[in-house]
């Protein structure tokens, strides 16, 4: 079956605009989950000397001794255990509601049903679950993979910096390799068509190209996004009162209207999925 992957991106982005209105309030809810962490984010940093960092700073124009290097070796490693576990809580909020995110886009598109905007409610949906983890576990991939090399190399050349150097030019083809590969699966296991790892690869088999061109063309979009938001924070920089209001009101324009259209790798890589499940 011939697919192209230039229809796959103009559906995607048909889909964005369509769902405009109902992918920023979902996005605006993810943000919201990330204000807890915000604050523990906070309050760790001024419990390791943070705040008297930024007082200096400000007060000085300089950068004091290293006060959160000291106050960090002072604290005990039951304290840095905690810190660590609360921030990590804090953290899985967001991510959740990013996987509940995906999901609602993902089964919005393959199964044609109206976009579900109420993420916050399908935080601990084990369909959402599913996905997090399945994530995660390929996120482990990677690090052991990139691991073994880095080992393997070190070992074969007797030097750290040859063996990083080389094990970097094996993993880029590497990961690109296995990238494509499981790219699909989260997206198979959000529609129910992954139930294990035998079911994982053979859903890529055979569309590595396809979904190469899907990642080159979506990795160009945001570039272009990227660069509108730069061209906009260009005009803040410009002298003059007048010019900083210009650029900070195209700023939040162009950021509210760009904001969805940072999910055309998601929804063209579903439209591709339908087209192949």
């Amino acid at each position: 079956m011939a697919i192209s992957s230039t229809n796959n991106i103009k559906l995607g982005l048909i889909f964005i605009k369509e769902n405009f209105g109902s992918i920023w309030l979902m996005t605006f809810k993810v943000m919201l989950t990330a204000i807890p962490l915000f604050f523990t984010l906070g309050f760790t940093v001024a419990a390791l000397g943070g705040l008297d960092l930024l007082t200096n700073i400000t007060m000085s124009g300089e950068p004091p001794a290293p006060a959160i290097g000291e106050a960090i070796a002072g604290l005990s490693t039951g304290s840095i255990l905690i810190a660590v576990l609360i921030n990590g809580i804090a953290l899985l909020l967001p991510l959740l509601a990013t996987m509940a995110m995906m999901v609602a886009i993902i089964r919005s598109i393959v199964f044609n049903e109206k976009l579900d905007r109420s993420i916050l409610s399908k935080l601990c949906n084990k369909t959402v679950l599913r996905v997090f983890v399945t994530e995660i576990i390929i996120g482990l991939l990677f690090l052991v993979i990139g691991a073994i090399l880095i080992g393997i190399t070190s070992l074969a050349f007797a030097s750290v910096l040859q063996g990083l150097f080389f094990s970097f030019m094996i993993m880029v083809p590497v990961f690109i390799y296995l990238l494509l590969r499981v790219s699909l699966i989260p997206i198979g296991v959000a529609v129910g068509d992954i139930q294990s790892v035998s079911e994982a690869l053979p859903k890529t088999k055979g569309q590595i190209f396809n979904v190469f061109k899907v990642f080159v063309l979506s990795f160009l979009i945001s570039m272009g996004l990227q660069l509108l938001i730069r061209l906009s924070t260009l005009t803040m920089t410009m002298e003059g009162t007048g010019m900083m209001m210009i650029g900070a009101i195209l700023l939040l324009v162009v950021f509210v209207i760009i904001v969805p259209f940072y999910q055309i790798g998601n929804t063209a890589l579903s439209h591709l999925y339908k087209k192949i499940r």
